[in-house]
């Protein structure tokens, strides 16, 4: 099984329980598709603009590191490109990064499916049928 890491960028110092969710998120996402991730950075209070990211350059050092073993690339789990950054020469710089990395990248789903939305019972909706209807 390959390694797999997690990413997020906060561009405003949040507070560490926020920090903590996204690293939850990522992992729980991570439970949902069969994965275990090693470790989840966070730059916390990173415009997506600069260039010194320490977070980023830790998850590029482990990535340069051979463990020894050919489980096939890392995977790099994103909550989406923003977490990179929204400007297109720095996303286009940190892509190759990773690209020269050998890593992969994923990004999570907009909806994690613990925040769809449920009944008051706690019960996820139930899709109606929208076939013609018979009358008796």
């Amino acid at each position: 099984m390959s390694r797999v890491f997690g990413y997020v960028r906060l561009p405003t110092a949040a507070v560490a329980s926020v920090a903590e969710r996204w690293r939850c998120r990522i992992i729980a996402h991570c439970a949902t598709e069969g994965l275990s991730p090693e470790l989840v950075f966070v730059d916390n209070g990173v415009p997506d603009t600069a260039w010194i990211r320490p977070r980023w350059a830790a998850l590029l050092d482990i990535l340069g590191v051979d463990d020894g073993l050919d489980d096939g690339p890392p995977l790099v789990i994103l909550p989406s490109l923003a977490h990179l950054s929204s400007d297109p020469v720095a996303l286009a710089r940190m892509r190759t990064q990773l690209d020269r990395a050998g890593a992969t990248t994923s990004t999570m789903p907009r909806t994690p499916p613990h925040c769809r939305r449920r009944d008051r019972t706690g019960q996820l909706p139930v899709a109606r049928d929208r076939g013609t209807q018979t009358t008796d």
